[in-house]
Formats: C-alpha cells, sequence, structure tokens
C-alpha cells in the first residue's frame, strides 16, 4: 500500500509530499515463512536494500510487515532553469519486523523497531533522464542495520 499528499508552497516553488507505505504477507496455515516470500526491499532511505530489520547469525531475514512514513521537499537551488537542477530535503520513519519461522523466536523480530533517517536530495534532469542523489544520515538505528551514505537512482515522476 502507497499513499501519497503533495502539494505546493511558496508561489509554487517548493514542492512538499508526505508518503505512507506499509504492507503484511500472511503465510496463515503453514508452519513459518522463507526468507524469498518476505520484505527485504529498501524499505526507506539510508539503508542497504536488505540491510534492515530482523537478523540471524548475521544475515538480515526480512519480515512479514513493513511500514514507513517520509516527508520530503523540493525546492529551487537559485541555479538557472535550464540547468534542471533543483534540491531537496527529506525525512523518513520506518521499519521491518515479524519474522515467523520454524523453531525458536528470532530476538528483536516481533516488534516495530523505528529506524530514523534525515537526509539532502539533489535532482537533476540530465540529458539522460532524471536523476536523483540521496545524502543520508541515519539518527535512529539498530546496531545490525547496514547504512547508506549516498544512494544514486533514477527518479520517477508520476
Amino acid at each position: 500500500m502507497r499513499l501519497v499528499g503533495e502539494t505546493k508552497v511558496l508561489n509554487e516553488e517548493v514542492t512538499l509530499r508526505g508518503i505512507l507505505e506499509g504492507g503484511s504477507v500472511d503465510f496463515s496455515g503453514t508452519p513459518g515463512s522463507r526468507a524469498a516470500d518476505r520484505f527485504t526491499h529498501k524499505v526507506m532511505r539510508g539503508f542497504e536494500p536488505n540491510g534492515m530489520g530482523p537478523t540471524q547469525a548475521g544475515e538480515h531475514l526480512g519480515g512479514n510487515l513493513f511500514a514507513a512514513l517520509k516527508f520530503e521537499a523540493e525546492f529551487p537551488l537559485g541555479l538557472p532553469e535550464e540547468f534542471g537542477v533543483s534540491g531537496g530535503a527529506f525525512y523518513d520513519i520506518g521499519s521491518i519486523w515479524n519474522v515467523d519461522t520454524i523453531g525458536p523466536p528470532i530476538p528483536m523480530s516481533t516488534s516495530f523497531r523505528a529506524r530514523h533517517v534525515i537526509g539532502l536530495s539533489l535532482f537533476w534532469k540530465s540529458p539522460f533522464g532524471p536523476i536523483r542523489m540521496d545524502f543520508t544520515k541515519a539518527l535512529e538505528k539498530e546496531p545490525t542495520d547496514i547504512e547508506r551514505n549516498f544512494d544514486f537512482s533514477v527518479r520517477t515522476d508520476f
């Protein structure tokens, strides 16, 4: 599930966005979920894909539940418009949790443990397509989480 709210402020030069994402996988009638079936994707900026959530023997297991709340602002940087460059700032909070396995329960896998991340973004409408660069800092994380302080991606706009 993904819900997005967006508005423009300050003479429609600044875009404010709020995004709520969440998911649940139910394995009713089976003894436990498999790692391939759980949420392991990049839930929020600032962490590697499959770099947060419950772990066992040093391996991230994913989870049957995930939730993230993201706030972001996109704004001009004062550069000429023909450069196609703008900036952004964001704050994300989220988690992956709930692992059901056969055998003893996995420590810290049953409860929502919020991670908090702040960051700055640089957007460029390049000749090759829209590019996004995120610079992040985790404010709250778990010891086993794997941080990613920089991310380069192709941006999508709908």
